[in-house]
């Protein structure tokens, strides 16, 4: 039987010494190796994404001004915003609301805000190299102006599975002398949805059109009923 023998207390020292050395050396190359990666990583981009084109000069020059007088351009992060005033013209125009339309389709205008002369608010949101027809957008604005509404909005939300929405408002009439006229105009070809609000002295009314559905209504509180209802 072969008897261990035991290794000599200088040579365990001078061994264990000579471990702890390598070890101490692997760990400095390895940290000195990771900042040295680091330091020589590509810097992350500020934006991970390209901006939107937002060209105000060439929007500028493709504005119509006897559709859009007065016309105020500025680029922004998400592409070109668009106010001015709708002209009376514009509403006998035949190719006034084709014009609006091409001017979405042929540029980021993802802001567009017009005033009509009797202080309507025609308003097309997130419309980038994309557009409504002009049937549409004629309709929209024709039945607005005839019926006294104080704002109309498209809003472009496609990217997001929302559609395109039209918003009619009025912020001072009975929803019930409307509910008529609503329901009769429906919902206009090429839009998901369409909401018409009316806001009376007690009662705002909500009309929703959706395609192949009947119209909802609902009714809400304002003014003296509304502080009643939540105590205030």
């Amino acid at each position: 039987m072969q008897t261990l023998k035991r290794v000599p207390k200088a040579a365990f020292i001078a061994g264990y010494g000579a471990l702890l050395i390598a070890l101490v050396v692997m760990i400095a190359a390895l940290t000195s190796y990771r900042q040295s990666a680091e330091a020589n990583a590509p810097a992350a981009p500020v934006r991970a994404w390209n901006p939107a084109p937002a060209d105000a000069a060439n929007v500028t020059a493709s504005i119509r001004p006897g559709v859009i007088a007065d016309a105020r351009v500025a680029a922004t992060s998400t592409g070109v915003a668009v106010q001015g005033t709708l002209s009376d013209a514009a509403f006998t125009d035949p190719d006034a609301t084709g014009h609006l339309s091409r001017l979405l389709e042929q540029n980021c205008v993802d802001t567009l805000t017009l005033r009509t002369t009797d202080n309507m608010r025609f308003e097309l949101l997130g419309f980038c190299f994309s557009t409504v027809p002009p049937q549409t957008l004629d309709e929209l604005l024709h039945f607005g102006a005839d019926h006294g509404a104080d704002s109309v909005t498209v809003t472009n939300n496609l990217e997001k599975s929302g559609g395109r929405l039209a918003t009619l408002t009025w912020l001072d009439a009975d929803g019930e002398d409307l509910r008529p006229a609503w329901e009769e105009f429906g919902l206009r070809p090429y839009l998901d949805r369409a909401t018409f609000e009316a806001f009376g002295p007690e009662e705002l009314t909500i009309m929703e059109a959706r395609p192949s559905r009947p119209h909802t209504f609902k009714h809400e509180p304002t003014g003296a009923a509304f502080r009643e209802k939540w105590g205030l």
